[in-house]
This record gives structure tokens, sequence and C-alpha cells, in this order.
């Protein structure tokens, strides 16, 4: 099994994150390893950065969500499970912009979000619509969240543009992704993805003939 990534130190105030369950797109023959790995591989990364995940390690649905929300005063972080091999410069920006932005936005180029950041004085029910947009029409969310943060005039951090998992195509894409991470001395600094690259190479050994 990968070794735990070393714990990072991070001043001021503490932040918290929470996983949200949003299914991605898999064959049909891949069953429950494939959504285990995407979320494991998120929960070490949460982990090594020293953020405090609320919730249940496997993530949060339904009306746990905006309980959730609701009771954190600290800075807020929220991860979607259908997104692989997150970089942690990423997450590392998204903690900085919220020290000077009510909200964090990481977009997708299909429209949807691969991170959102929610500072502690933003309004509870627009914390609770942005969320929504989110899950509830994902390839519609960059869209409304950006038209629910310019009414209310809310100072905004954008992160550099990921993806998510939600055809076929994103999850080659992910595969190609990781393979060339191997090539790199910093692949490993880079993105997060161990478990999903242990996936990817069982479900390539379970593929050869016996």
């Amino acid at each position: 099994m990968p070794e735990p990534r070393e714990k990072k130190d991070r001043r001021g105030p503490r932040a918290k994150a929470l996983l949200v369950q949003r299914a991605p797109w898999q064959p049909a023959s891949a069953g429950s390893e494939f959504t285990a790995a995407l979320a494991e591989d998120l929960r070490e990364l949460i982990s090594a950065l020293g953020v405090s995940l609320l919730g249940s390690p496997g993530g949060v649905s339904g009306p746990q969500i905006r309980a959730m929300v609701e009771s954190t005063r600290d800075p807020l972080l929220v991860f979607f499970s259908d997104v692989p091999a997150l970089p942690p410069l990423s997450v590392e920006g998204a903690l900085d912009s919220l020290k000077d932005c009510g909200a964090v936005l990481g977009p997708c180029p299909d429209g949807s979000l691969y991170l959102l950041g929610l500072g502690p004085d933003l309004d509870e029910k627009l914390k609770v619509a942005l969320l929504e947009a989110a899950l509830v029409s994902p390839g519609e969310a960059l869209s409304v969240a950006t038209d629910l943060l310019c009414d209310d005039e809310v100072g905004c951090g954008v992160l550099p543009p990921w993806f998510r998992v939600a055809r076929e195509a994103d999850l080659r894409f992910a595969e190609n992704l990781i393979r060339l991470s191997l090539l790199s001395d910093e692949g490993d600094d880079d993105v997060v993805c161990d478990r999903l690259r242990l996936w990817f190479e069982q479900t390539e050994a379970d593929a050869l003939p016996s």
C-alpha cells in the first residue's frame, strides 16, 4: 500500500474540509473499487495538507451537506468525489485565497466545479445555494455560482482549471495523466493519485488473457 504523505502545518484559521458525494462516470464493470479509489486519494490529500475532514470519510450526501455547512464557522473547502488526481497546489491556492476572498471556485471545462471554497463570513444561504448548484446541475454550476457571487458582490478567488470524471473521455484523460506523472521526478507532488493508479494497474492486469 502507498505510504501516507507527510502532513504540512498551515498557519492562520483552521480550515475544514467536506468531501461531498457526486457520482463519477465509470464503466459498468468497475464496481465500488473505482469510487473508493477516488475518495481515498482525496482523503489522503486533505490529510497531507493538515485540513480537518468533517463528516464521514466516505463523503456526505443529502441533508448532511447542509447541516455540515451551517454548523461550520471556519474556512471550508468542499471536495467532490468524482475529481481525480487533484493537485495539492490547487488546494493550497484555495486556502490562500480564502484569507482575502469570501469564496473560491475551482472550474472544470464542462462548466462544473472541482473545488469550492467558502469563507467563514459568507452568508449561510449563499453557501447552500453554491453547493446546490454544484450538485443539482453540475454542468451549469460555474455559471450559476458566478451569477450568485456577482449579485451579492462577493470577492472570489479562481483556481486553475481541472477536471472531473463525467464521461469516458475523462477517465482516459485521468489514466494518461497518471501514467505521465510517473515520468516526472515531481509527479508524486504534482498530483495525488496513488489509489487510482493502483486501480488502473489492476484493471489492466485483469484484462490480460489468463
